[in-house]
């Protein structure tokens, strides 16, 4: 495969719409179990003056969800390059962080271990842009917005450990 070429399994395009549907899903669940706005506690931390409104979260979240669906799918759907057994791995481990990060911080309220979650969230990002960037960037960019958006969400749980320790 070049770069600019996409090989993949096009016979089951409904495999796309489940990886969509089941990964905005599961964030939705976890939105709804975790609602910073029927948490107190959230409600009474200082927070950086670049946090976004509350309403934005859910919105952004459903996209990037989206997007994580869209790049796992393509992930899965092309056999042919042994590189994305990697780049899988790391995938699903940036996935299962991704996932534990509200229950740490809304749910069990340990900033410090939100924040831990986010670096290593970061770190991994990173690693699977270099990765599929050299190999498939479509991934990459495809995985652009999400990278950024959980870079400033470092950026805003760092502000929340230094200003509410």
């Amino acid at each position: 495969m070049h770069c600019g070429t996409i090989h993949m399994n096009k016979k089951n395009p409904f495999l796309l719409l489940l990886w969509i549907a089941g990964l905005i899903s599961i964030g939705m669940l976890l939105g709804l179990l975790t609602r910073p706005e029927s948490m107190g506690w959230y409600s009474n931390l200082h927070r950086s003056p670049l946090t976004p409104p509350q309403y934005i979260f859910p919105l952004v979240w459903t996209f990037l969800y989206g997007l994580l669906g869209v790049c796992g799918w393509l992930l899965w759907s092309d056999t042919h390059y042994q590189y994305h057994t990697e780049i899988k791995y790391w995938y699903c481990i940036q996935l299962f962080l991704n996932w534990s990060w509200a229950p740490l911080f809304f749910s069990a309220q340990t900033i410090s271990g939100a924040l831990i979650v986010l670096i290593l969230m970061n770190g991994i990002m990173g690693r699977i842009l270099w990765l599929t960037y050299a190999k498939a960037k479509y991934i990459s960019l495809l995985l652009a917005p999400y990278a950024i958006w959980i870079l400033f969400a470092l950026y805003l749980n760092i502000y929340l450990w230094q200003h509410n320790a």
